[in-house]
C-alpha cells in the first residue's frame, strides 16, 4: 500500500513543488532574501532531482536505485524546510501573493531558474517507473517509504 501511494503521490508533488515559489510572486516587490532563497531552491532542488534520475537510469541494481533515492531525499529536505521558514518569515508577502494567484513571478532571475528547475525534472517520471519495477527489494521499498514519509511531513506542515 505505502509502495503504491508514494508512487501515486510523487507525480502530484512535483507539481506543488513546481508550482509552490512562481504562484507566489507577482507585481509585488520581492523581499531580496526570498528572491535568493527561491532562485537557491529551484537550483538545487533542479540539481537533485537530475542527479537521481540519471543515478537511477543509469542503474538496474536495487541497492544503488535506492542509495540515489536517499541521496534525493537527503538533498530537498533541507530546501523544503528552508522555504517553509521563509514562508513563516515572510507570511504576509506569501498570503498576499497566494491570494492574486499568479503563474509567473514576474522576476526573470525567478522565472529563468524555474524554468531551469523544470527541465531537470524532466526524467524523474521516467526514473519513478524504473524504481517501481525494482520495489519487491526491501532497500527500494525503505527508500520509497522514506520518500513518502518526508511527502506526507510536508503535506502535514501545508494544512
Amino acid at each position: 500500500m505505502i509502495k503504491r501511494s508514494a508512487l501515486l503521490r510523487f507525480p502530484a508533488f512535483l507539481c506543488i513543488v513546481a508550482l509552490f515559489a512562481p504562484m507566489a510572486f507577482a507585481a509585488r516587490p520581492i523581499p531580496p532574501e526570498v528572491k535568493s532563497y527561491v532562485i537557491k531552491f529551484f537550483n538545487e532542488y533542479g540539481n537533485a532531482a537530475k542527479n537521481m534520475a540519471d543515478r537511477v537510469q543509469k542503474t538496474d541494481d536495487p541497492v544503488v536505485i535506492a542509495a540515489a533515492l536517499d541521496k534525493y531525499v537527503d538533498a530537498i529536505a533541507p530546501l523544503m524546510k528552508g522555504m517553509e521558514d521563509l514562508r513563516k518569515k515572510y507570511k504576509e508577502f506569501f498570503d498576499a501573493m497566494e491570494e492574486e494567484n499568479r503563474e509567473n513571478s514576474g522576476d526573470a532571475d525567478i522565472d529563468r531558474a524555474n524554468a531551469a528547475f523544470e527541465k531537470a525534472q524532466q526524467g524523474l517520471m521516467s526514473a519513478m517507473q524504473k524504481i517501481a519495477s525494482h520495489m519487491e527489494h526491501p532497500k527500494v521499498e525503505a527508500a520509497m517509504e522514506r520518500l513518502e514519509e518526508f511527502m506526507s511531513n510536508m503535506d502535514k506542515s501545508e494544512e
